[in-house]
């Protein structure tokens, strides 16, 4: 039963975390927050927050492999008789909830990330991360090895979620981000 609980407490902890890095960024600033006021607002000590993050940066991409693992899955399960460009799209539909339903967060990430060269370079490695999930659930649909074709087709696709990323915070997070993908989609469709 402790073990329970103390798991319980761990995720509650590093929930806080997340959630006071949130919402300081949106108030002060990326470069404006330090881990101490992260960690005094989130009512545990500077060293507890590196018990749960390496650095400063890492706690806005906590869910970032996690959510690679997802998008591969999501590709795997795909049906083998579409597409694969249409696989990916479909995929990027099944993850749209976790991005609508942590709009506010996710809002607050981009801009803390559009203002840091150190957090854009973080986020190229969880770009590559994306690709190599995307890349590997198509292999996996198609019960072989990545192949070049898996990878281009990944890279596309992760070029086609930047986009309508951007685009949907550039509004606000007004609009439907699956609309933005599917347009981003169909516009490969289109030009080749």
């Amino acid at each position: 039963m402790a073990q329970g609980r103390r798991g319980r407490d761990q995720r509650d902890t590093g929930v806080a975390l997340e959630q006071a890095a949130v919402a300081l960024f949106a108030s002060k600033g990326y470069d404006n927050t330090t881990v101490d006021e992260i960690a005094r607002c989130a009512g545990v000590s500077p060293r507890t927050f590196f018990n749960y993050f390496p650095a400063k940066e890492d706690v806005l991409f906590a869910h970032g492999h996690d959510r690679a693992r997802r998008l591969r899955d999501a590709v795997a399960a795909q049906p083998s008789d579409i597409l694969s460009l249409h696989a990916l799209r479909e995929a990027f539909g099944s993850m749209s909830e976790d991005f609508l339903s942590n709009r506010d967060a996710i809002l607050i990430q981009a801009r803390a990330i559009r203002s840091s060269p150190v957090l854009e370079g973080k986020l190229v490695g969880i770009r590559r991360d994306w690709e190599a999930a995307m890349a590997s659930g198509l292999a996996a649909r198609a019960g072989r090895d990545v192949t070049m074709a898996d990878r281009v087709l990944a890279g596309v696709a992760m070029a086609v979620l930047d986009v309508a990323v951007a685009g949907w915070v550039d509004a606000g997070g007004d609009g439907d981000l699956l609309d933005l993908v599917a347009d981003g989609f169909g516009a490969i469709g289109s030009s080749i």
